[in-house]
């Protein structure tokens, strides 16, 4: 749980990495991500920034568009000003791509991880719904919804049900 919130604080911190890549190892749980290359790939990418991090980008893209506006009323909308305004403007959206995505990512679930021995997965939000599977101490999962002392819960497998709050801990 610790590392996993030193890593959202410092993504790039290769002791903060090695650590998490080497507690990952002891989890027994293992699972397939059936997710497509595409989005573990996204993943990665926008993992390896921070939330202010993507924002100061998206920013300072933003100012570089607002300049070159400013340079072409100057100039009177010399031409290549104007081939700078529309590069800029790309500029603008693909460096808006990745806080936008960190943004609704941070917004559709929250990061979990299972801090009891073991944790058992039911179909419903009651000790009294069947038990679908059991999660171990440690295991990263999605937190997408919560009711009364409960959370739904879903791994990157696609597998879900409803937890206690008090077997896992939001990150």
């Amino acid at each position: 749980l610790n590392f996993e919130r030193a890593r959202r604080l410092s993504p790039r911190d290769r002791d903060v990495l090695d650590n998490l890549t080497y507690v990952n190892q002891l989890i027994e749980y293992k699972f397939e991500d059936k997710r497509s290359w595409y989005l573990r790939k996204k993943s990665a990418l926008i993992g390896y920034l921070t939330f202010h991090e993507c924002w100061l980008l998206a920013l300072g893209a933003y100012f570089v568009f607002i300049l070159g506006i400013l340079v072409g009323f100057i100039r009177k909308q010399d031409i290549t000003f104007g081939n700078l305004r529309i590069l800029s403007l790309i500029l603008v959206l693909f460096c808006s791509l990745p806080l936008l995505s960190k943004f609704t990512e941070s917004g559709i679930s929250r990061q979990g991880i299972v801090t009891e021995q073991q944790a058992e997965v039911r179909n419903g939000p009651s000790r009294s719904d069947r038990i679908a599977f059991r999660l171990v101490e440690g295991l990263a999962i999605l937190i997408d919804d919560e009711k009364e002392s409960w959370f739904r819960v879903r791994l990157r497998d696609g597998r879900s049900g409803w937890v206690p709050q008090a077997e896992v801990t939001p990150i």
